[in-house]
């Protein structure tokens, strides 16, 4: 899930506190993209190639909030 920054019209705007679903650019698979690549690059992973499920969500951070990723992984034996 990524948690873009929230525009100052947004938060002035009568839109709730929580978060929004966002449409606004970078396009969320050029988010996943350097997301995988800086995972391949720490050594979290060895290649992007071994990704079998990816599911992202871009949002606007609550009011108030900080932009920020947060991914929750689950390690599987492969087969091969």
């Amino acid at each position: 899930m990524f948690c873009m920054k929230r525009t100052l019209a947004w938060q002035r705007a009568r839109h709730g506190k929580g978060p929004i679903l966002d449409v606004r650019k970078p396009d969320i698979d050029n988010l996943a993209k350097s997301l995988l690549d800086g995972m391949v690059a720490s050594g979290v992973i060895t290649d992007d190639s071994q990704v079998f499920d990816l599911r992202a969500l871009k949002l606007m951070h609550e009011v108030g909030g900080r932009p920020h990723a947060w991914v929750a992984m689950e390690w599987r034996d492969a087969i091969r």
